[in-house]
């Protein structure tokens, strides 16, 4: 049932410095890169390839890679992805914020994304359907379900 839960488990600018005529020219420097959300779900942390990301200030998480971590079924045809946690079916459509578990329609916060071929939720979506609970620590960048 906690993995079934875990599913819920289920996003600068550079700057560049100018030489003064006849000193030496400056190196270009970089900001440190954001460091990647981790996701923690009954104290184990999940490994997330691509991480989780910000849309429009909404937690998005991988679908199919969390999905798959926790060893669950994940199918997907053509923009629809269907999967199956414990006796509860969950469809999801590309583009549309109405989820579909068992005959019930849920609509979500925002609508499932596809970035660079890779499907992402809202969290809030998972954690709500499941009751699961969820808080996000951002100065760790950690998700603790």
């Amino acid at each position: 049932m906690k993995r079934q839960f875990a599913i819920v488990a289920i996003l600068i600018a550079m700057g560049q410095s100018h030489a003064v005529a006849a000193a030496p020219k400056a190196a270009a420097s970089k900001p440190a890169a954001p460091k990647a959300i981790t996701i923690v779900i009954n104290g184990n942390s999940l490994a997330l390839d691509p991480p989780p990301r910000f849309e429009h200030d909404l937690l998005f998480v991988p679908v199919r890679r969390t999905i798959e971590a926790l060893g669950l079924s994940f199918e997907r045809s053509g923009n629809r992805i269907m999967t199956q946690v414990g006796s509860k079916n969950v469809t999801l459509t590309i583009g549309s914020p109405v989820a579909q578990i068992d005959r019930e329609q849920v609509r979500l916060e925002a609508a499932p994304i596809d970035v660079k071929d890779v499907l992402y939720v809202p969290l809030r979506f998972f954690t709500d359907v499941l009751g699961a609970q969820a808080s996000f620590d951002r100065r760790t960048n950690t998700v603790t379900i």
